[in-house]
């Protein structure tokens, strides 16, 4: 089986959302993904000199919805996800922890 033939086999039907989906590998993720089948989901903040630049997703530019939103604003997060829990806090690390 070829790797495009295991892609659509495994997000046939899916729904995918990228973060940072504007730069190199964000969108290069993205084209893979929409040529695989998934409906596919782009969400970029689009910060001047992070990189992002909508012209990365041209190959696939019908068939990727993509959202202008930072990803630490759950109110925005909430209207791309509707259905999902979206916290604007992230959770405290332990004192012990090594991350």
């Amino acid at each position: 089986m070829t790797q495009n033939a295991i892609l659509r086999k495994s997000y046939q039907d899916a729904r995918v959302l990228i973060t940072g989906g504007m730069g190199f590998i964000g969108s290069n993720l993205a084209i893979a993904l929409a040529r695989a089948g998934p409906r596919v989901s782009v969400v970029d903040s689009q910060v001047p000199g992070c990189g992002a630049n909508p012209a990365n997703l041209e190959p696939v530019r019908d068939q990727v919805q993509v959202f202008t939103h930072d990803i630490g604003d759950a109110a925005a997060m909430r209207s791309v996800v509707p259905g999902q829990e979206v916290s604007s806090t992230w959770p405290e690390r332990s004192a012990t922890s090594t991350a």
